[in-house]
C-alpha cells in the first residue's frame, strides 16, 4: 500500500509497505495531512519499509539498533529534491525511524524550498499563533497544553512538535499525534480525564520504564489532538506569528520581554534544531554515502540559519524566562502565571498598529 502526504506544498512523503502495522501507524501520524496523490514537481522524502522481527545486514544496507530492542537496516539515496529510504524494520523500530531518519529528512527539504521546519509547540488565538520552541525539558509542550486547557477558549491547537515557517513568517502546522509523557499530566489533569483507561495504564507503564532508566527511555503515548482537545478546532494558517525562545533561569516566577532581531538567540534556536537531528546526521555519516558530510551538514545549517534570520525580521520575537526549579507548592501559582502574561502578550500585539514591529530590550 502507498501512503501519500502533503505538508502544504512544501514537501510531500510517499510511504510504501506491505505491513498492516506500519501502515496505520503513519496514517494515525498523519491523518491530516494525507491526500490521494501529490502534485509532479513536489520535492518527495520516498520511505519503503518492510517489517522483520529481526532484521540482518544486508548488501547496501546499513545495520543499526537504538538502545538495543530497536533494530533495523537501511539505505539513503539523495537526490536534487528527492530523499528515498529504504528500511527494514521491527516493530520497536518504526516510531524510531520516522523520528530519527523521516522527520528530519522532511526539513532538510524543506529549508531548500526556502521554509524552516522548526521543533517547536505552538497554539493559535484568532489570526495570531504563537510559537513557542527551545531546548528540550524547558516547558513547551506543558505551555501549549495550559493555554489549550485555560478557560481562555480562544486557544486552539496548532502544532505539537514542529511547525512551518516561511520566510514571510507565516506559520503552518506540521500536524501529528500528541506525544504525552506521565509529567504532563501533573500540570495539566485534564489530559488524564481525556484518556482511556487503557491510555492511562500504558503512560504509567512509560513513566515507570522512564524512571528506570534515569530518563534513557523515553517513550511517549500518541493521542490524536481531537481527543485531547475535542472542542478545539485546529487552526491551519496563521497571518501573525510570534516568535517565543525558553529559557531556564534563576528566577522565581516565568518573565517575558520582547526582543528585537540583533538580540534574539538565533544560534541558540538552530543549535537546538540540530540537536534534534543529532540521530539523522550520525545515520548519514554511518551509511557513508555523501561524499563530504560536513560540508553537506554546513550548508543545511546555514540555509536554516539563513531563513530564521528573515523570519525574525517579520514577526515578533520574545524570550520566556522559566524557573529553573519549580516548588510542587507553587506548581498552580506557576501555570496561572504563564497563562497570565501569554494571554496579555498576545493581547497586546493584537491591539498594536503594526504587528511585526520588535522592540529592543
Amino acid at each position: 500500500m502507498t501512503i501519500y502526504i502533503n505538508f502544504h506544498n512544501i514537501v510531500g512523503v510517499c510511504i510504501d509497505t506491505h505491513n498492516a502495522w506500519v501502515k496505520n501507524y503513519f496514517i494515525a501520524e498523519y491523518e491530516s495531512h494525507i491526500v490521494s496523490e501529490l502534485p509532479s514537481l513536489l520535492p518527495i522524502v520516498s520511505l519503503q519499509i518492510a517489517f522483520s522481527y529481526w532484521p540482518r545486514q544486508q548488501k547496501g544496507y546499513t545495520l543499526h539498533t537504538h538502545k538495543t530492542l530497536a533494530r533495523w537496516t537501511y539505505k539513503l539515496d539523495f537526490q536534487q529534491r528527492k530523499i528515498r529510504i529504504d528500511a527494514i524494520a521491527n516493530h520497536i523500530a518504526i516510531p524510531m525511524i520516522h523520528h530519527m531518519i523521516l522527520h528530519p529528512a522532511i526539513r532538510f527539504l524543506s529549508a531548500q524550498e526556502g521554509t524552516l521546519m522548526l521543533h517547536a509547540g505552538a497554539v493559535s488565538r484568532n489570526a495570531s499563533t504563537l510559537v513557542l520552541s527551545g531546548t528540550g525539558g524547558t516547558g513547551k509542550t506543558t505551555t501549549t497544553s495550559l493555554l489549550l486547557a485555560s478557560a481562555d477558549h480562544k486557544w486552539t491547537p496548532h502544532s505539537d512538535d514542529y511547525v512551518f515557517i516561511t520566510q514571510e513568517a507565516i506559520s503552518l502546522p506540521y500536524m501529528t499525534r500528541h506525544h504525552i509523557y506521565k509529567p504532563l499530566t501533573r500540570w495539566v489533569p485534564q489530559i488524564s480525564n481525556r484518556l482511556t483507561i487503557s491510555e492511562r495504564i500504558w503512560l504509567q507503564l512509560f513513566g515507570i520504564l522512564r524512571s528506570w532508566s534515569k530518563d534513557r527511555i523515553k517513550w511517549p503515548l500518541r493521542v490524536k489532538t481531537q481527543q485531547l482537545w475535542p472542542n478545539c478546532k485546529p487552526a491551519i494558517r496563521s497571518q501573525q506569528t510570534i516568535l517565543l525562545f525558553f529559557e531556564k533561569t534563576n528566577t522565581l516566577e516565568p518573565t517575558i520581554c520582547a526582543v528585537n532581531p540583533a538580540c534574539f538567540p538565533i544560534d541558540a534556536l538552530i543549535d537546538m534544531n540540530f540537536h534534534e537531528a543529532r540521530h539523522f546526521i550520525n545515520l548519514i555519516r554511518k551509511h557513508n554515502n555523501i561524499v563530504d558530510v560536513d560540508l553537506w551538514f554546513d550548508n543545511w545549517r546555514s540555509r536554516e540559519t539563513m531563513i530564521l534570520k528573515k523570519i525574525v525580521k517579520n514577526t515578533p520575537t520574545y524570550i520566556l524566562n522559566i524557573p529553573k526549579i519549580i516548588e510542587v507548592k507553587l506548581k498552580n501559582k506557576t501555570s496561572a502565571m504563564l497563562i497570565k502574561i501569554l494571554n496579555h502578550t498576545i493581547h497586546e500585539i493584537e491591539n498594536k498598529p503594526s504587528n511585526n514591529k520588535n522592540t529592543k530590550t
